[in-house]
């Protein structure tokens, strides 16, 4: 449950990140308000995340270092 969880948050953020910088760039997004696609970008990123984090498996816990 723990690696769906990092990537619904890590998902999320990038995707609250490009949404508002891809409204900068021009073209056909523009006439989309800006809350929308933000909005949609940060589901899908939320929704890619969580896919991926289900996954791609982290391999367990190994110790690294034993006194």
């Amino acid at each position: 449950m723990r690696n769906p969880l990092i990537g619904l948050g890590a998902g999320t953020g990038v995707g609250l990140g490009i949404g508002p910088g891809a409204r900068l760039h021009g073209g056909v997004l523009q006439i989309v308000p800006n809350r929308t696609l933000t909005g949609a970008f940060a589901l899908a990123g939320a929704l890619t995340g969580t896919v991926v984090g289900a996954v791609i498996p982290t391999g367990g816990w190994r110790e690294i270092y034993k006194q």
